[in-house]
């Protein structure tokens, strides 16, 4: 590992300094922003679009090609984000969305969905979490826009797999018995 990208701002926080800075061995760490390019980074930068200290409304969101699909991802960027980067990249339409703060009903804009009409959703969410995620709200969002929704909770390891002619599609890695009610989400 050479460099690390953070939000523009969070290399400033006690916490980072702290809690990351002994272990990057030396990697340079690179503030991003939507106006920072990264080399050798297949994904543009959207967001954050200027310095911040580190909270969820910092997230970086990236977006770029999977072979044919258009991917966006935010971390934990919360719903007011999500629509200044569609108000701020307003012909942005993703394919994929992974659902910002594993599916918390904070990220997930219902508005900017509507826009997007991504046919894929992505959940990062473990099992059992204490949180509940994803949400219920999220899930509708999903819903009321006819999305494909993938979620680790239910079906493990998420991959997507792509080739030269611009094909793709998802595998799944499944170690939950999706038949038993008592054993699955």
């Amino acid at each position: 590992m050479d460099q690390v990208l953070v939000p523009a701002g969070l290399p400033n926080q006690p916490a980072f300094q702290r809690k990351v800075k002994p272990y990057l061995n030396g990697a340079k760490v690179v503030e991003g922003t939507d106006q920072v390019q990264v080399s050798h980074l297949p994904l543009k930068i959207l967001h954050p679009f200027q310095p911040g200290i580190g909270e969820n409304e910092d997230s970086l969101a990236l977006a770029g090609r999977l072979g044919p699909l258009t991917l966006f991802t935010a971390g934990d960027l919360d719903q007011m984000g999500e629509a200044a980067i569609q108000a701020k990249y307003s012909n942005f339409r993703p394919d994929i969305v992974k659902f910002g703060h594993h599916g918390s009903k904070t990220a997930t804009n219902p508005t900017v969905m509507a826009t997007w009409r991504p046919k894929y959703g992505l959940i990062s969410a473990g099992r059992d979490n204490r949180y509940g995620h994803p949400n219920q709200e999220t899930l509708e969002t999903a819903r009321a826009n006819q999305m494909i929704v993938y979620d680790t909770r239910r079906q493990g390891m998420l991959r997507y797999v792509y080739d030269l002619n611009r094909k793709g599609y998802f595998e799944v890695t499944s170690s939950h018995d999706l038949t038993d009610p008592k054993k699955s989400n």
